[in-house]
């Protein structure tokens, strides 16, 4: 049969089929994808299962994707990563949803920078550990998590009407939409980029409302006892006030004499398996001689103060074109009337009054170029062994191989710049170690999240000790003597390329003349130390002067018990007076030492801690350099101290004269007086809602990171991915085989 005369014959279905056609291409969008979905191939296969036996076909992964690309259409991302709670604080939880269905590396690193903020203000009930474990999940799979969230939501009960989504998605875009339209477009965009109605885009969103409302209510506590209520605003409220002499048994280690060689052992052995400073009910002053885990650093340092040096300096010419290229940093707003707050404008400074700003800032711009010129050209050299290898498969020992000597790349940085490079070599550093030192103690690297990682944290993540463990978003870590950098100082002081060339785990020390170098870096004269053998650790040294310590504190508990027999007869001040000047010392020249003067202390308005805050302080500020740990928990343990003077219906004790031992800060303390200042009925009622309100929040917004957990999600559901056909036949294949194994017969 010719084509004309099977066209004629059947031109009724060819025009049906044209017409269907036409018809798909006019829908088009979300609609022809629809259709394509159901008619092509796979439409029907199953790609997992959850619950009991709830299939996911790969008809449905398309439709929820294609969900999604109407919600982020909807401004349903933004909406979700800039929610606020009530307080004004950020909603995490929400922040945490969005970041599931609209992954976002950019937003997500800002998401956990906040997460840590609010960790270390108090106002997120989470850890370091529980962020980083959110953040660290498997992206690609959020049409998935939008299946088994919209699922679980409405298996609970969670239900939102169309007429509660439209008020909400017009309240969003009305908020959210920055100048992008009006409702009414944006839902026309919508509407025609995905060719659905404007009821289906409702029913999407109302979806996700109620995916909101269900993590609402599993994630809220208002459970918040009337107990905790009265705990949390009873610490928060009273205050302890106390005056004392703090007898240090340090002020008199002088006075000590080498211990012999069988206490020392004996001292070792006792505790050669703690860790130093960790201390405990059965080691309450902190003794330890266990080896930490240990590092070995070579450098690159380029000072500041040395590029400085290099640069032109601004010439009025150089000046003036900057000041009239950056005119908008010269602006300043002003107020033409007095009396009048609404009369406020800008102007533009006058060049002559802003001269040495100009010139500092030209001075500081032409400096940081050529920093970033010259610690950019040290990496480069110091990389350049690198460039044939391949990164991921290589050894430590490949790049040792290939590592380019320091010493020769400060050179030719000196050829090329002219400027003085330092390099060097330290001992084996512990992270105690390495933040003391003055020049690399104070490095880090800028990571995703724009927040500095500290060099102690980098070093210290190799495979070879694990001993800390980076973030999503901070620097991936190093591996051995692959360089870090560029490295900036936190005051702008110095640059630095960094690598590992050695590294030791934590061990118990095989006996007590274990020592090992502990240098420091070297780039200015106050680097070096007077005696070598400050740069030393010594296991002996450390236990002689810990039974030294000991010895110190027979002899505080001794001037604490004399000065409070000198009250007997004699007032507080007169007995402190007195105290000093039987025990007055003079150095060399005739000269009072000032430190072995006793002092009264007074403490005002101490705030009482539990031991749940103690944690909580505890974990917000382990990795924090500006802040030690160890005073913070020291100070909790005074207050318990202080407290133990007072009985449970007394706020007042005067005249106590009592010697407390505090071991854990190796100190004896007479107390004078103590009082503390209760909460009142009246605070207790003017603060309680909002208290319940605040602790609710906190620990909502943490239980989101539980919540929304992938993982967790995947658990909570019962999910599991659908097994192929082969997997399937061999598994049926197996199992034959195995019953044949058991019934040969």
């Amino acid at each position: 049969m010719s084509l004309v005369r099977w066209m004629r014959k059947n031109n009724r279905k060819i025009m049906a089929f044209v017409v269907v056609m036409i018809m798909l291409g006019f829908v088009g969008g979300y609609g022809l994808q629809q259709y394509l979905s159901r008619v092509g191939s796979g439409r029907g296969t199953v790609r997992a299962y959850y619950l009991d036996d709830m299939k996911i076909k790969a008809a449905d992964r398309f439709q929820a994707d294609n969900e999604l690309k109407v919600l982020r259409s909807l401004l349903a991302g933004e909406m979700l990563r800039y929610r606020q709670t009530m307080f004004g604080t950020p909603d995490f939880k929400s922040r945490l949803l969005g970041e599931i269905l609209f992954p976002d590396s950019q937003s997500a690193a800002a998401a956990s920078v906040e997460m840590y903020q609010a960790m270390a203000r108090g106002t997120l009930d989470a850890d370091i550990a529980d962020i980083d474990a959110f953040f660290k999940r498997t992206s690609g799979a959020s049409d998935i998590y939008w299946i088994l969230l919209k699922a679980e939501a409405k298996r609970a009960g969670c239900v939102v009407s169309r007429a509660q989504a439209r008020t909400a998605l017009t309240r969003l875009i009305q908020q959210v939409s920055e100048g992008r339209g009006s409702v009414a477009m944006l839902l026309r965009n919508v509407i025609s980029n995905y060719r659905i109605t404007e009821d289906e885009i409702l029913r999407i969103f109302s979806d996700l409302l109620a995916v909101m409302v269900y993590s609402d209510i599993v994630t809220s506590s208002e459970a918040v006892t009337t107990d905790e209520l009265r705990a949390t605003i009873g610490r928060g409220g009273e205050k302890l006030n106390t005056e004392f002499l703090q007898f240090k048994a340090t002020d008199f280690l002088e006075e000590q004499t080498d211990p012999n060689q069988e206490p020392m052992i004996a001292q070792f052995e006792a505790y050669k398996t703690y860790d130093a400073g960790r201390q405990s009910d059965e080691n309450p002053y902190g003794f330890g001689y266990k080896l930490p885990d240990r590092v070995q650093l070579e450098y690159i340092i380029v000072r500041m103060a040395d590029i400085e040096k290099l640069i032109a300096q601004p010439t009025p010419d150089d000046m003036e074109k900057y000041y009239t290229n950056n005119i908008d940093r010269f602006k300043e707003e002003v107020q033409l009337d007095p009396n009048d707050p609404e009369s406020r404008t800008e102007r533009i400074k006058n060049y002559a009054d802003v001269t040495g700003e100009v010139r500092r800032s030209l001075t500081e711009e032409r400096k940081e170029r050529l920093a970033n010129l010259i610690i950019n050209d040290a990496l480069e050299l110091a990389d350049a062994g690198f460039g044939g290898m391949e990164r991921d498969k290589a050894t430590g020992k490949d790049f040792e191989a290939a590592a380019a000597a320091y010493d020769k790349i400060a050179a030719q940085l000196a050829d090329k710049h002219g400027i003085m490079a330092y390099t060097g070599k330290t001992g084996m550093l512990s992270q105690a170690d390495l933040s003391d030192d003055s020049n690399l103690g104070m490095l880090s690297i800028e990571g995703q999240s724009q927040i500095p990682v500290g060099l102690g944290k980098l070093v210290f993540a190799i495979d070879q000790l694990g001993a800390t463990e980076m973030g999503r978003f901070e620097a991936p870590a190093p591996r051995m003597w692959e360089n870090i950098g560029p490295l900036r100082g936190a005051y702008g002081g110095i640059l630095a390329v960094v690598r590992v060339i050695g590294a030791a785990k934590a061990e118990v020390p095989a006996d007590i003349n274990v020592s090992y170098s502990t240098k420091h870096s070297v780039v200015d004269e106050p680097d070096k130390p007077e005696d070598a053998a400050e740069e030393v650790h010594s296991v002996s040294e450390k236990v002689a002067e810990d039974c030294k310590l000991l010895a110190a504190m027979t002899m505080a508990k001794a001037g604490a018990d004399e000065f409070v027999k000198l009250l007997a007869d004699k007032t507080w001040p007169e007995a402190v007076d007195k105290y000093n000047k039987t025990h007055e010392k003079k150095d060399e020249t005739g000269n009072l030492i000032p430190r072995s003067r006793l002092v009264s202390r007074k403490l005002t308005n101490r705030v009482r801690m539990g031991q749940q805050d103690l944690a909580k302080n505890v974990e917000r500020f382990a990795d924090n350099p500006y802040i030690n740990v160890e005073d913070i928990i020291e100070s909790k343990k005074l207050n318990d101290k202080l407290y133990e003077l007072l009985d449970d219906d007394k706020t007042e004790a005067a005249d106590i004269n009592a010697v407390l031992e505090l071991d854990f800060n190796a100190s004896y303390y007479v107390v004078k007086d103590i009082s503390r200042t209760e909460v009142t009925r009246d605070q207790y009622l003017k603060n309680k809602a909002m208290t319940a309100f605040q602790l609710n929040a906190g620990i909502s917004n943490s239980l989101g990171l539980i919540h929304f957990n992938p993982d967790n999600i995947f658990g909570r559901m019962n999910f599991r991915w659908a097994q192929s056909d082969d997997e399937e036949k061999q598994k049926a294949q197996d199992k034959a085989e195995d019953k044949q194994n058991e019934d040969p017969a």
